[in-house]
């Protein structure tokens, strides 16, 4: 019920702040947020103490590396969702260029299939590229965001270089993702799975939402519809996927640590 309560408190002003015009209400609560979630961590720890069963058991986190690991894949999914699911692009697309629902779909589909492929396929990749992977796809990832924000400032009509550049994007994202979560997971005492597990899925979920709403209200707060023209759309979606690269880096520094950890 904390835990609920947390991550509720914590993400509803980040999808009503834009509209409410950041209320001192949304403050309040984002302070809410976070001291329910440091009550939900100590009523956590008080429960293991006494024997009980937490919802997270503190005994997993110490594991050699799932935390760095959890973290990446939260910078990741926060990034993979708010650009994929939030806002920003549709509109970008449909309100700013004049595309159709389906040509925005399809615009998108190279990314989605990317991420799909890749995190079935990678490791049929030799060995030895294993270990470096999720560095490699994290840093190629934040590379490709910014190509795709940079040839977008100025409102012009999506090119076969920013479909190349989202293709990237979408195997990247799988080639960080998936190495990561079994990493994470592999690091972790087998009578521990089940709880690591749901550690993991936990960040998962939780990275997407902060993701969508995060993203899309600093793509909302740069751009209003109708916008005076396409290069208006196209500099909130600029600014936009340049957060989300900044979230790459965060996440491949994230990763470098955990490289380090394993020694």
């Amino acid at each position: 019920m904390l835990l609920a309560l947390a991550i509720g408190a914590l993400v509803v002003p980040l999808v009503l702040g834009h509209d409410e015009g950041w209320s001192a209400w949304c403050w309040a609560l984002l302070g809410a947020g976070v001291v329910l979630f440091a009550a939900f961590v100590l009523v956590e720890r008080a429960v293991a103490a006494k024997g009980g069963h937490p919802l997270i058991q503190p005994r997993v986190l110490p594991a050699p590396g799932l935390a760095p690991a959890a973290g990446a894949i939260f910078l990741v999914m926060t990034g993979v969702a708010g650009f994929s699911f939030a806002v920003a692009l549709a509109l970008h697309l449909q309100a700013g260029l004049g595309a159709s629902a389906l040509r925005s779909g399809l615009t998108v589909a190279p990314t989605m299939l990317g991420f799909g492929v890749a995190g079935l396929w990678w490791r049929r990749l030799p060995q030895r590229l294993h270990g470096p992977l999720p560095l490699l796809a994290l840093v190629v990832g934040a590379t490709a965001f910014a190509v795709v924000g940079l040839l977008a400032r100025d409102g012009h009509a999506v090119s076969w270089t920013q479909r190349a550049a989202l293709l990237v994007v979408g195997v990247a994202g799988g080639c960080a993702y998936s190495p990561l979560f079994a990493r994470a997971l592999g690091s972790v005492a087998p009578e521990h799975a089940a709880d690591a597990s749901g550690v993991m899925v936990t960040v998962l979920q939780l990275g997407q939402v902060v993701g969508v709403a995060a993203l899309g209200a600093l793509f909302l707060s740069r751009v209003h519809y109708p916008a005076p023209g396409p290069a208006a759309s196209g500099a909130a979606l600029a600014v936009t996927l340049g957060a989300v690269a900044l979230l790459m880096l965060g996440a491949a520094v994230l990763v470098r640590t955990v490289r380090g950890a394993r020694g």
